[in-house]
């Protein structure tokens, strides 16, 4: 098979080789991990040394009105059944989480009533956040008004920046962990990492070959040095596999 030569496709058979947690687990595409993970990296008290201006950094990313005074933080998971919620001295800020699904049946305005009626932030500045892969807008538009949309994309890029600026300061394990993080993020969910291009382009022009060797899992080549996983990568990330059928943009089925 002249793909298994070809420059681009070694890259991206490198570069999956290396050992992510996340892809290890399949976690790319679960809403629950990934609010584990957001909460783990948003608080200032957690373990990941990232420090208050990192985390109100991210905090700012999500709420872009937030004023950025997080003394007194606190973050909780699934209080009210909301995602995260994020508790300051002046503020109040409510994160819903959206990966593979849409918001339904007026959760979001459930959310953001319980919080304007509790008395406990009768008295706090209130914030309401809609994260997506790309920023999309809520199904329910008439809480357009009052969530701001976020997006995963910009979320990412962001933590790339700061991993880049903390590469001398930051603890070894930590830095990798974030790291695994946006490149799982980047490769398989939102497929614009730089080998999601190469794997394009190879899949257009090696179109046979991937095909083959797609539907002969059993040959000894396809199995060995890890090109079954570079190779379901390619055509994951290829035209051919989405067809024109009833299928996301991002090559996943919607569920019946």
């Amino acid at each position: 098979m002249t793909i298994f030569s070809d420059s681009d496709y070694l890259k991206i058979r490198e570069r999956l080789e290396d050992t992510n947690v996340f892809s290890i687990l399949g976690l790319e595409n679960y809403e629950i991990r990934h609010s584990n993970f957001l909460a783990w990296v948003l608080n200032p008290h957690e373990t990941h040394n990232l420090g208050s201006n990192i985390c109100k950094n991210l905090i700012q990313q999500l709420f872009p009105k937030f004023s950025g005074d997080i003394r007194n933080i606190s973050i909780e998971r699934e209080k009210f059944n909301i995602d995260i919620l994020i508790e300051c001295k002046n503020d109040v800020l409510v994160l819903e989480n959206k990966i593979r699904s849409k918001d339904h049946s007026k959760q979001l305005q459930r959310y953001r009533q319980k919080i304007q009626t509790d008395k406990r932030y009768a008295n706090k500045e209130k914030h309401y956040s809609y994260l997506t892969l790309h920023g999309e807008e809520p199904t329910d538009i008439s809480e357009g008004n009052y969530w701001s949309l976020a997006s995963y994309k910009e979320l990412t890029k962001k933590l790339k920046e700061l991993s880049k600026e903390l590469q001398k300061t930051l603890d070894h394990k930590n830095l990798n962990f974030i790291n695994d993080y946006v490149f799982s993020m980047e490769a398989h969910t939102l497929k614009n990492h730089e080998i999601n291009a190469l794997a394009k382009s190879l899949s257009t022009t090696y179109k046979e070959e991937i095909l083959e060797l797609a539907g002969s899992n059993d040959k000894i080549e396809f199995k060995k040095n890890n090109h079954q996983r570079a190779i379901e990568f390619i055509k994951a990330n290829s035209a051919f596999y989405t067809g024109n059928g009833f299928f996301r943009r991002d090559n996943y089925f919607y569920e019946a």
